[in-house]
């Protein structure tokens, strides 16, 4: 029916312009014209021999950024064309070499798949992209007398035993002190028979208590498996019974809401004081070799359960010596825990200043960007490492130089917006820190690859590889990719984990053959889309699947998915990451079972509640979208491309009224970039979640001197509610002043 239709009806109805002069909208940017009719043999097979003729040659003119055009004859005739103002000749021309090559092969290997051809076989740039980027500096593998993490650790206790190692707001902890608590938990782990490859889980509060348990667990030689005690319940038990935990080290507090299985042995750092005092508080002789798992962490997972990922000794150190060396710690270094010890991201901080001589500073439980500022100025707090949605916070706070004494920023887990860096990095005062950009999956310890940002470039890429590791970006078929061609990212060398705990099919699928390196070797298949740019440095382009990253945290859509379609209210589900106020956020998909669109406003609050008793919270959609029926492709799978944007859930408007009011909704169309807002609406309707409410707890001690718990937020959701709650309550303390008068009181405590 359409099949003679011009191109620019096409562009027109697909609402963008033509793009030929490099405009970003077009439908395509390069062409294709293969012609078939060659017009000089034509003229040669007439019968009129009276006609003389030269040989044809054919110079065109092209208003895309490549044309290539093929004709055939007795041999194919490829000519490039291109803009200059777009591409460079030296590109064309390698481009133009490679493809060459390529239908040369596939002319000579007419049985091979065209997708299984090397690109870049006998070229130079093989060797370029597998030996040159790839990071071939290894170190090989550790022997089996390499210092454990502990020992590296317990050096710094011999060298400095009376210097301060943690900071918390109960106080603080020597390098002795915090040795020789670890030290009789572990004497205690072992008196339980917990040896090299035991797992211990640990489930408390950022604490004293928390750094305690995690050195004693790796003096024991075991693996320490981190439980955030605010994941549901049916999350914690599911991760403590696949984990095949030996023990777990909780508090008494926390241990009530712990659904471990029955006599799982438990030890709790608080209640049971006098037992672990009558351990010796001296160092252990070492167990465990550097093969010997460090930790596992779970990570959501595409099936329905979360999976346990395993990290080990060797690739674990080398990933710390990499991270001192990098960002410079030493003994001067304060460096301030922002995230839970659950996080991958975490890990390589509890450890990195405890390996210089430096000091670890913890905050406290929880998010508050304000508190955050104000423990950063009172103890002049040179490093912190957090994801972009957890930092700009801090940076859109900052009003009186509270982050001044910053080194070094180190973001990871998501995109970095320089847009929103660029302007506090231009209000600093004094030295501008550093800002790092790191990049690597839980499976390979974390960081693989880093760039530091120059504080200019628009874009911050991925960057190398962490030395140690190599980085290949590979077709398909296991073949690399030249330089801006895209692939996915495999990762080989020593930071490589063991894999997927209990998961023997899902680790044969991710972690394969390393046909580059040593025998033996294996990549991990990363599922990250990326390329290499042409000084060799890597850009992330995406994901090849249907994982996305909601404020840093990994999340599988087929988890959620599959909690909502295990609810008898539903019929069918789907779920994407779309684009927020404060980031991507989730929106999930229903088809209901009850097709009665009046009972939407009932259905999705019964139904948040119910996943948030399966999934933590950054895991339960903010968003929702009721629909008659999922959008299908020809061949009856998800179109997830014909979802829908989902839209505001704007009540009817009723203007605010009074200055409070009036102010509360100017605060919110900040936060929640909208254009209105109104008594009736609701904080979470208009795209808020659980880090923006923190955002709004933080403006409101700062802008109004109004304390709120996350609990008032959100139960008071609505402008209406949360205004006449906070006209109810007193102010709160000038954050400043209070700041000004706790540094005050260390200078006079000092003395």
């Amino acid at each position: 029916e359409h099949e003679h239709t011009p191109l620019h009806e096409v562009q027109r109805w697909a609402g963008s312009s033509l793009g030929t002069s490099g405009g970003a909208r077009a439908l395509f940017d390069s062409i294709l014209v293969f012609e078939n009719y060659p017009v000089d043999e034509a003229i040669r097979n007439q019968n009129d021999h009276t006609i003389r003729f030269g040989a044809a040659e054919t110079v065109d003119d092209t208003h895309y950024a490549m044309t290539l055009t093929v004709r055939a004859g007795e041999e194919l005739d490829l000519a490039f064309g291109y803009r200059r103002e777009q591409l460079d000749s030296g590109r064309v021309e390698e481009l133009s070499r490679l493809f060459g090559g390529l239908v040369e092969r596939m002319a000579s290997n007419a049985g091979a798949f065209v997708g299984a051809l090397d690109l870049l076989e006998g070229d130079h740039r093989r060797r370029q992209v597998l030996a040159d980027w790839s990071g071939q500096d290894e170190p090989g593998s550790p022997p089996p007398s390499a210092p454990r993490l502990h020992q590296l650790i317990e050096a710094q206790v011999r060298r400095k035993p009376e210097a301060t190692a943690l900071v918390h707001p109960g106080g603080s902890l020597s390098y002795r002190d915090l040795n020789g608590h670890a030290n009789r938990l572990a004497r205690l782990l072992r008196a339980e028979g917990i040896g090299p490859d035991d797992r211990v889980a640990i489930a408390l509060e950022r604490s004293p208590e928390l750094l305690i348990a995690i050195l004693a667990v790796l003096k024991a030689g075991a693996t320490y498996l981190p439980l955030d005690p605010s994941y549901p319940p049916q999350r914690l038990a599911y991760m403590l019974d696949d984990g095949g935990a030996a023990l777990l080290l909780t508090s008494e507090t926390l241990q009530s809401g712990m659904p471990g299985p029955a006599g799982l042995p438990t030890v709790r750092l608080d209640a049971d004081r006098d037992r672990l005092a009558a351990f010796a508080d001296d160092d252990l002789p070492p167990a465990g070799g550097p093969d010997t798992l460090i930790y596992l962490i779970y990570t959501s997972g595409s099936t329905g359960q979360p999976k346990g990922a395993g990290v080990t000794q060797a690739g674990f150190v080398n990933l710390m010596r990499w991270y001192c060396h990098h960002v410079g710690f030493d003994a001067g270094s304060r460096l301030l825990l922002m995230s839970s010890h659950a996080f991958d991201l975490t890990q390589k901080n509890l450890f990195a200043p405890l390996l210089v001589g430096g000091q670890l500073h913890m905050a406290g439980e929880g998010y508050d960007p304000q508190l955050l500022l104000e423990w950063i100025a009172r103890h002049g707090i040179t490093a912190l490492n957090a994801t972009p949605s957890t930092f700009q916070p801090l940076a859109a706070l900052e009003r009186n130089g509270e982050l001044e004494s910053l080194r070094d920023v180190i973001l990871g887990g998501e995109p970095i917006r320089t847009d929103a860096l660029r302007p506090w990095l231009e209000r600093r005062h004094g030295p501008k820190p550093c800002i790092h950009n790191s990049y690597g999956p839980t499976e390979c310890a974390d960081v693989v690859a880093f760039h530091r940002w120059d504080g200019i470039a628009d874009e911050i890429p991925t960057g190398r590889p962490v030395p140690g590791l190599r980085l290949y970006i590979l077709d398909s078929c296991g073949n690399p990719m030249p330089p801006g061609v895209a692939g996915e990212l495999h990762i080989g060398g020593i930071g490589v984990g063991r894999g997927y705990h209990r998961q023997p099919g899902l680790t044969a699928d991710r972690f394969i053959p390393d046909p580059f390196g040593e025998p033996g070797g294996r990549l991990y298949r990363s599922g990250d889309l990326a390329r290499h740019r042409e000084d060799g440095v890597i850009e992330y382009l995406g994901r090849i699947d249907q994982q996305v990253k909601i404020r840093g945290l990994r999340i599988e859509l087929g988890e959620i998915e599959a909690a909502l379609q295990a609810d008898a209210a539903v019929r069918n589900a789907a779920v994407a990451a779309v684009a927020g106020p404060g980031g991507g956020q989730l929106c999930a998909y229903i088809v209901p079972v009850e097709q009665d669109g009046r009972q939407g406003d009932v259905l999705w609050p019964a139904l948040r509640r119910r996943l948030g008793e399966r999934l933590p919270d950054h895991m339960v959609p903010t968003l929702w979208v009721r629909l008659d029926r999922l959008p299908l492709t020809p061949s009856g799978k998800l179109d997830r491309r014909a979802l829908p944007q989902p839209e505001p859930r704007q009540r009817t408007h009723v203007p605010p009224v009074t200055d409070l009011e009036c102010r509360l909704a100017a605060l919110w169309q900040d936060l929640l970039r909208v254009e209105r807002v109104g008594l009736d609406d609701d904080f979470f309707e208009l795209g808020g979640h659980s880090l923006l409410a923190v955002q709004l707890i933080a403006r409101l001690r700062r802008d109004f001197g109004i304390g709120l718990s996350p609990g008032q937020v959100f139960g008071n959701a609505t402008l209406r509610a949360l205004a006449a709650h906070v006209a109810e309550r007193p102010a709160a303390p000038d954050p400043a002043r209070l700041s000004r008068m706790s540094a005050l009181m260390d200078m006079l405590e000092a003395g």
